[in-house]
């Protein structure tokens, strides 16, 4: 399995995102779209995903110390469900 992107993740926005009329976020590695009819529920995503690489190393932390979940969500993040 790929390593992914290490972090921080910062947010940047970006309004020629696609090279269109469209507006994106730039999340670290990845691009959201922003929906104009919803813009509130892409600002809640962006932030979540821009947290995947502190909230990653937080959950290996707790599996490296035994923690059953911890070790479960880090089976499943690494295709080991």
């Amino acid at each position: 399995m790929t390593e992914f992107t290490k972090g921080p993740w910062l947010i940047e926005y970006d309004s020629h995102g696609n090279g269109g009329f469209s507006e994106w976020w730039n999340v670290g590695p990845a691009k959201v779209h922003i929906d104009p009819k919803n813009k509130d529920q892409a600002a809640v995503d962006t932030f979540l995903i821009a947290a995947a690489p502190t909230m990653y190393n937080f959950v290996a932390s707790r599996a490296g110390s035994g923690d059953n979940e911890a070790i479960a969500i880090m089976e499943a993040i690494n295709g080991n469900p």
